[in-house]
């Protein structure tokens, strides 16, 4: 990392650096993700430059308002979580926006910051907006905010680290179909009346393509309407077909939906496990840095009751202060540390895991695509016989109509 040159970085970290101002990053355009994390910054300024940004956390600051994001087109991945945004503004450039943070704001009102992300355009799947006031007693949405969202935004997946479930897309349409405007956020909106009738296992587990399969694949081709008009037997030759391969479809599908409902409990335990790390890390962090500050305040406290040797006094605070800073330092790194690991542990387990769901799917889609190469292998053999036959036979026919003519 070291012998890389500053402006062919592709990501810096800049965390717990007491950061003010953003400033100093000329020069850094090659960056596509940055960390500004836990610092002090009141303003996002100085980083439009950075056109090649997909990664930007900005968390644990003292902003107010987003803005400074225009020229950021390609930022996909945005952490605003725990500054002081009252307002949501500003993201109506991002159109690759997949994932926005933004949590223990101060933000009161949940209707009118869903209705404006509803409003734009981009790709946003992954929203955290809880512990904010409007969840608090009193705030607009203690209650309904969940379900307001998830009718809102109907590409979203995930809200507030946990999966939405089809029961709960459900309820949200219940109670807030007549709220939210009518606007395509995706092919859901558009689909046509065939399609609906789809099992929505099938869908979200992205296998509704074998929905109908072998009954589509006759009625679109116009071979196969030929041939039923002229193969007597056509029929009884493609219903075997047909039993034969629906009844593996349906095994097939069986199988591959019980592995995706697998893989969808594993997502939501390993976002809910780097949830929790990083809760218990942001709790041992504010833990720590309190500590300091009560030392800090005893120690002032005791600086404005000294009449006597008050300047050997502040001489020797301050050393104590600067010791205390350097252990806190250390202690947050290694809180720091402490959670990258548990980060890095908990993708490697999801990464093997996903290995294996994705393997699973896999050989049951090629043992499935085997058999019906099989079964349409066998088809082809019997009605090329049906043909072959029915065309001796008509054959047959003629030259003995044509010997009765040749009598007459």
């Amino acid at each position: 990392m070291n012998d890389v040159p500053l402006w062919e970085l592709t990501e810096l970290s800049l965390s717990y650096k007491n950061i003010i101002e953003i400033d100093n990053l000329r020069g850094l355009e090659s960056l596509t993700k940055l960390q500004l994390d836990n610092n002090i910054i009141c303003k996002i300024q100085n980083i439009d430059h950075l056109v090649n940004l997909e990664w930007l956390d900005l968390s644990f600051n003292l902003i107010s308002k987003i803005e400074g994001l225009d020229t950021l087109t390609k930022l996909s991945d945005l952490s605003l979580y725990s500054n002081k945004i009252q307002t949501l503004e500003g993201l109506e450039k991002l159109s690759e926006l997949n994932i926005l943070s933004i949590g223990k704001n101060l933000i009161k009102n949940h209707e009118t910051a869903i209705k404006y992300l509803n409003k734009l355009n981009n790709k946003l799947e992954c929203v955290k907006m809880q512990d904010n006031p409007f969840q608090k007693t009193g705030g607009s949405g203690a209650d309904e905010y969940k379900f307001f969202a998830i009718e809102s935004l109907k590409k979203l997946k995930y809200l507030d680290y946990a999966i939405i479930s089809p029961e709960e897309r459900d309820q949200a349409k219940q109670k807030h179909s007549d709220d939210v405007p009518d606007k395509d956020q995706g092919n859901a909106a558009n689909v046509d009346e065939g399609v609906k009738t789809v099992d929505q296992e099938l869908v979200d587990a992205k296998i509704d393509g074998t929905h109908k399969l072998i009954e589509r694949i006759q009625d679109n081709s116009p071979d196969a309407q030929i041939l039923k008009m002229i193969v007597t037997k056509y029929q009884d030759c493609w219903s075997n077909f047909e039993q034969g391969v629906d009844e593996q479809t349906q095994k097939s599908q069986t199988d591959i939906k019980k592995v995706h409902l697998e893989k969808k409990r594993h997502i939501t335990y390993c976002l809910k496990t780097l949830h929790d790390s990083e809760l218990q890390a942001e709790r041992n962090s504010t833990a720590r840095i309190e500590l300091y500050k009560n030392m800090h305040k005893k120690k002032m406290q005791a600086i404005s009751f000294e009449n006597d040797d008050k300047r050997n006094l502040i001489e020797e605070t301050d050393k104590e202060l600067q010791q205390a800073i350097d252990e806190m330092y250390n202690e947050l790194m290694n809180i720091e540390m402490l959670l990258q690991f548990a980060l890095q542990e908990s993708t490697a387990s999801f990464r093997d895991k996903i290995k294996d769901f994705l393997s699973a799917i896999g050989k049951t889609a090629m043992e499935f695509s085997n058999y019906v190469q099989s079964q349409a292998e066998i088809f082809t053999t019997q009605l090329k016989f049906e043909a072959m036959k029915e065309a001796n036979d008509f054959q047959a026919a003629a030259l003995a109509n044509q010997d009765k003519e040749e009598e007459e």
